[in-house]
């Protein structure tokens, strides 16, 4: 992610007028990034139905050519196939055809009802270089995986899509002392930052028992937060 997180980055998926341009296409983006956004497909779809689509497109473009919209395309009749109307093409050309990922920044807000709390949920294009941030004003359609714990225990996690600048999604009851975890076991192509008292939070629960939290996830936090503070 550090290459694409530049602002000399350039999407995956790029025209090619003549033969040199091959070498400037299949780049260390091209094949890193890609084999990453194919893991978060097949964490989204699930890996039985992402395998059912990869199988009916392998058959039926046997010994032909294909481009990657009739990729999208059955994997999308697999997901219809279960009864899940996901627009996999809509979704994957916002993280095929535009350069770099989001920073997605959860904040927890407590409602009016006591026991239920709603998370706002913002994304940006995350680069290296405040100065430059600002000049782009790209969207992704998220497939946000969020989990709520707290001393002791993990709850199971919750898919959210982000598809706007800034949305508000209601999570559950929470307390004063429960945490929120996004992008669960590091799936998700795009880094995650929370508010000040979810990192206080959090910072807490990995000095009283890191354990609660799994390997994965603690990789996770270490990675998105050094790459944040540069």
């Amino acid at each position: 992610m550090l290459l694409d997180g530049l602002s000399s980055s350039h999407p995956i998926s790029q025209e090619v007028e003549r033969a040199t341009d091959i070498d400037r296409v299949f780049d260390w983006i091209a094949y890193k990034k890609g084999a990453a956004l194919i893991r978060m497909l097949a964490n989204v779809m699930g890996q039985s139905l992402f395998q059912k689509g990869l199988n009916d497109y392998l058959l039926s473009h046997m010994y032909g050519n294909a481009a990657r919209d009739d990729l999208w395309s059955k994997l999308s009749q697999a997901m219809r196939s279960e009864g899940r109307d996901i627009d996999i093409g809509g979704m994957m050309d916002r993280w095929t055809l535009q350069m770099g990922y989001p920073v997605i920044t959860i904040s927890k807000n407590q409602s009016e009802q006591l026991f239920t709390h709603y998370i706002t949920v913002s994304q940006e294009h995350f680069l290296y270089g405040q100065e430059v941030r600002n000049n782009y004003s790209s969207l992704w359609q998220v497939p946000l995986t969020v989990a709520v714990g707290n001393a002791s225990t993990v709850g199971l996690e919750t898919l959210i899509w982000i598809n706007n600048r800034t949305e508000t999604h209601r999570i559950g009851a929470m307390d004063d002392k429960t945490w929120l975890l996004g992008n669960i076991n590091q799936t998700g192509y795009f880094r995650v930052n929370y508010d000040l008292q979810n990192w206080k939070l959090l910072i807490q629960q990995l000095h009283d028992n890191h354990q609660t939290i799994s390997v994965g996830n603690r990789a996770g936090l270490i990675d998105d937060t050094f790459n944040l503070a540069r």
